[in-house]
């Protein structure tokens, strides 16, 4: 009998079989998710995709061209006109003076703030997810895009690894290096709760880093690519925003993996890892944790992972692995401490105060 015949190439390492489905691929699946997510952006009522398509529809099949009812969406905004509206592409949320309302599937559904169940609830949806930025680009914040494009590439993987087996496709994974990198970003199945965890985690913890680090890049004196290479300054940002997500992350899973070759670390836990000993590693008085509770400190999350993880089950590697990545986030905001120009510093400060 073959003794390699339980094993499989998943993401550029060798597992277990019986660790993954049996199929490669789900057309059914792929086709789900693909219809799921057309009829949503085309019903949400923001995108105002659905009253287009029914315009062209009655011009295509020759009926008379009439005066549409308002919308829910379009009565609300002038009935009660919202504080901000923030799309997110499948769904949008309006914060308005009592309430929190979600439109979708060209419905609305109000989420009150003084309701005895749920009032906390909507409270926090609106401080949290309704800032009415846009949906990925934001022309003044390098670390909001980079948040955001960092949330969709982790939804593009948990799709990935529902439709077949792996989330990183197999012509990125040939290469040892690329396939080390990129271990932050593969799954070993689909779970919606592991990717709201990741989610959620991006937004709590490495959004934050990602603002300290937006600060701090300008007013480094060395290390700086468009200096040496005459590249425009936002990539600056970038460079040290990939550094933390995939070489700090994405390396941290690969020196465990190398340790504990018999379970192999996979996901995001350890660039939240690097995120959150990079804020522990940077004076909270120049730069607020996020406005987190006092007892919140990133030392006690990211000493509380530990004890927390253990006692769930978590195997030795993402223990070695969340150590590894916090080692090397705090070497990297010591870097950045360390490489400040005190004038640069000072300037951008003046600019934070007098911008807020």
């Amino acid at each position: 009998m073959n003794r390699s015949s339980g094993r499989r190439l998943v993401d550029g390492q060798i597992v277990h079989s019986d660790a993954f489905p049996s199929s490669s691929f789900s057309y059914r699946r792929f086709l789900f998710v693909a219809i799921l997510a057309t009829v949503m952006i085309v019903t949400n009522p923001a995108n105002e995709l659905f009253s287009k398509t029914m315009d062209i529809v009655e011009q295509v099949t020759g009926r008379k061209s009439r005066q549409h009812d308002l919308s829910d969406w379009d009565l609300n905004k002038i009935m009660d006109p919202p504080i901000s509206v923030t799309n997110y592409g499948l769904f949008t949320l309006e914060e308005r003076h009592a309430k929190v309302v979600v439109s979708l599937l060209t419905k609305s559904v109000s989420c009150p703030y003084f309701d005895q169940r749920k009032g906390s609830f909507c409270s926090a949806v609106a401080k949290n997810l309704c800032h009415g930025n846009p949906l990925v680009y934001h022309p003044k914040s390098y670390a909001y895009t980079a948040h955001r494009t960092i949330c969709f590439i982790l939804v593009g993987t948990a799709l990935l690894a529902f439709c077949f087996n792996g989330s990183i496709p197999p012509f990125l994974t040939q290469e040892p290096f690329m396939r080390a990198l990129l271990t932050c970003f593969s799954r070993k199945h689909f779970s919606l709760l592991s990717l709201a965890m990741d989610l959620v985690n991006c937004s709590l913890f490495v959004y934050p880093a990602l603002e300290r680090m937006e600060r701090i890049v300008p007013t480094l004196q060395d290390g700086k690519p468009s200096l040496a290479l005459g590249v425009p300054e936002w990539t600056d940002f970038a460079f040290y925003a990939i550094v933390m997500v995939l070489f700090l992350g994405g390396g941290s899973n690969s020196l465990a993996n190398f340790f504990f070759t018999k379970d192999p670390c996979f996901g995001f836990d350890t660039t939240v890892a690097a995120a959150v000993a990079y804020c522990s590693a940077i004076p909270s008085k120049i730069l607020p944790f996020a406005n987190q509770p006092a007892m919140l400190t990133p030392q006690t999350v990211f000493w509380g992972y530990l004890p927390i993880t253990a006692l769930l089950g978590g195997t030795p590697s993402y223990l070695v692995a969340w150590l590894i990545a916090g080692s090397l986030g705090v070497i990297l905001a010591q870097y950045h401490t360390d490489n400040q120009s005190v004038l640069l510093a000072f300037k951008g400060l003046l600019r934070s105060a007098f911008s807020n």
